[in-house]
């Protein structure tokens, strides 16, 4: 009886190093033309609030039909709590596009993109006091020298602190945008673990720009009218904002280290000050300069990650326990499971797509085939699966299991998904 031989091993799981650089390069040039683009939009007189819904109106258009097509299951089974969260979503999203927007117009791209990478700090502030997360005294370090960084520039950027001079409601704005944008970010880590991350990018720009275009019937601003360059600027802002950007960024925290992401965030900061100086003959002033530097080290230094030596879990997160010797077992690491060869595509579309977890790069000089896993956070077991052919698998007790949030919820995501 004739047996069909099994597939050949794949060996480009691990990402070559010129595609990694490739995608931070577009994330980094995308970063850091959008404030440019903005404001070049605004300066052709595109009203703020028309740019920020033609990118979130135009973004939701263009995923309309593959979120409709593709995940049609999932809408259906989505909860009354579930839409009303992506309402909140969109209305956080929609308010942190406006506010960092017309912060551009009263303070230069240095201090407004500046201020606006401060959201990891406003992420964390939550989780410690209403949460109760135990974070390491790194991050208040990081949040003390920001808030020093962002004084400095709000002081340097107006007039003095008798009035609030123009510089200054542009830093307030600007600081405004990071705050609803870490709440569309914890809203997002929420709802992302309850649907595919496609039906709720889809949901909350299709809130935001329901929202945003209910702004521009209050204020009245028209929708034509307005040079064609100004059009133009604005659908740059979608292309190369929010979808170009938005895709390398997805791309990369599912494949890199999230200090990679962040380093690199910091990094388009500075770029985007040196675009600003070349192109809108925007020179800050020395005290917003060394204001900015003070806050990228403030975030630099709070987003980095330590190597995990001598740590205890707190529920939120491992932090150095000074008490504990070094050398013990602090937690487990990894389970590994086996697969058949060429099988990895079925097992990222089950692991991936229904399950939610994300790959991770193997670690170079590992034999090729298989993938590895990881949950949502930096601290979740790892899922190595490897290759392993000619092993009985039917009647084997051996078995994984999950921790999970919502049973019920799930048990609906996996029998959709068959």
């Amino acid at each position: 009886m004739a047996t069909t031989p099994p597939r050949p091993l794949r060996t480009h799981h691990t990402t070559p190093l010129l595609h990694i650089l490739l995608v931070l390069g577009v994330l980094l040039v995308a970063a850091a033309v959008a404030p440019i683009f903005i404001r070049r939009a605004q300066l052709e007189g595109i009203p703020t609030p028309l740019i920020v819904w033609l990118r979130l109106a135009l973004a939701a258009a263009a995923i309309t039909p593959f979120a409709l097509r593709h995940n049609a299951a999932a809408l259906r089974q989505l909860q009354r709590r579930e839409l009303l969260l992506s309402f909140a979503a969109g209305f956080f999203l929609a308010f942190n596009l406006l506010l960092f927007f017309a912060a551009l117009e009263y303070t230069n791209v240095l201090v407004t993109s500046v201020l606006l990478r401060t959201t990891p700090l406003w992420t964390a502030l939550p989780e410690v006091f209403i949460l109760g997360a135990i974070f390491p005294r790194r991050l208040w370090w990081g949040i003390a020298i920001t808030l020093l960084g962002s004084a400095l520039v709000a002081v340097s950027s107006g007039e003095g602190m008798v009035r609030l001079a123009g510089g200054q409601l542009g830093a307030l704005l600007a600081l405004g945008g990071a705050a609803c944008n870490a709440f569309y970010y914890v809203l997002g880590r929420y709802l992302n673990s309850r649907m595919p991350v496609l039906v709720y990018s889809w949901l909350a720009f299709a809130w935001g720009g329901l929202i945003s275009g209910v702004l521009l019937l209050i204020w009245r601003i028209p929708l034509g009218g307005y040079p064609l360059a100004g059009y133009g600027w604005a659908l740059s802002v979608v292309i190369v904002a929010q979808l170009i950007g938005h895709l390398a960024a997805n791309w990369g925290i599912s494949k890199l280290h999230a200090t990679t992401i962040s380093l690199v965030m910091q990094l388009s900061v500075v770029t985007s000050g040196l675009l600003a100086w070349l192109w809108l003959a925007e020179l800050p002033l020395p005290g917003e300069v060394l204001g900015s530097l003070i806050v990228l080290v403030g975030v630099t230094l709070a987003t980095l990650r330590r190597p995990e030596r001598a740590l205890r879990y707190t529920g939120s997160q491992l932090i150095r326990n000074p008490a504990m010797p070094t050398g013990r077992l602090l937690r487990t690491h990894h389970a590994t499971l086996t697969i058949p060869a060429g099988r990895e595509d079925e097992a990222r579309a089950f692991y991936m797509g229904v399950l939610g977890l994300r790959e991770i790069a193997k670690p170079p000089g590992l034999r090729p085939g298989g993938l590895w896993l990881i949950g949502e956070d930096e601290i979740s077991l790892q899922l190595h699966l490897t290759i392993q052919d000619d092993i009985e698998r039917v009647g084997d007790r051996a078995h994984l299991a999950f921790l999970t949030d919502d049973l019920a919820a799930l048990r609906a995501r996996l029998s959709a998904a068959g």
